[in-house]
């Protein structure tokens, strides 16, 4: 997909959100960076994000992600909330 489609945003998170369930912190988090660079205000992508930065032990980093997320959108439910709380 990505390869047709490079800046195909949900990819980008999917891509990101499956490296950092298989541990690949580092690829995750540079998709996922990506996926913001090209769609700011995607929630689902500063969650992702957090949540591979809280998987790789940068818990600050995984909380400005959340607030990040939280000011987008307050009452998402995603991983990231239920990683940090």
């Amino acid at each position: 997909m990505l390869e047709l489609m490079p800046d195909n945003v949900c990819a980008l998170v999917n891509l990101g959100y499956a490296l950092s369930n298989l541990g690949h912190s580092e690829g995750a988090i540079a998709w996922l960076k990506r996926a913001i660079e090209l769609h700011p205000e995607s929630v689902e992508a500063h969650d992702s994000l957090g949540a591979a930065y809280f998987r790789s032990g940068d818990r600050g980093k995984a909380s400005e992600e959340l607030g990040i997320t939280l000011r987008l959108d307050p009452k998402f439910q995603g991983e990231l909330r239920k990683l940090l709380t």
